[in-house]
């Protein structure tokens, strides 16, 4: 997903370059971040927690494709959509595994 945005911002004109996909770039390297933080914590509770940072992140990352594509920023936001919902699946996948567990 991380990958798949880069490219997609690459592609924008340099005028287009401000602040929202400087903020989207962090929003996706975030749900990777908090993914791998919490599967470093000693505790299944803390790991949740950290998921649900993910899950948060990725929220606000969807918001803010919703936005670029709107003001005209991005035309196909499709795939990377696609891609952000499939995340989000596996995130509550696994976090409701996590919880039975526990």
């Amino acid at each position: 997903m991380v990958r798949s945005l880069y490219q997609l911002l690459k592609r924008l004109p340099k005028e287009k370059v401000y602040a929202l996909p400087d903020q989207m770039r962090r929003s996706a390297v975030a749900v990777t971040s908090h993914i791998t933080t919490g599967s470093a914590k000693h505790s299944k509770k803390e790991f949740i927690e950290f998921l649900n940072l993910a899950l948060a992140s990725l929220a606000e990352l969807q918001t803010q494709l919703l936005i670029a594509k709107k003001i005209g920023f991005m035309d196909n936001i499709d795939p990377l959509r696609d891609e952000t919902q499939s995340i989000k699946k596996m995130l509550h996948t696994l976090i409701t595994s996590l919880k039975k567990s526990l």
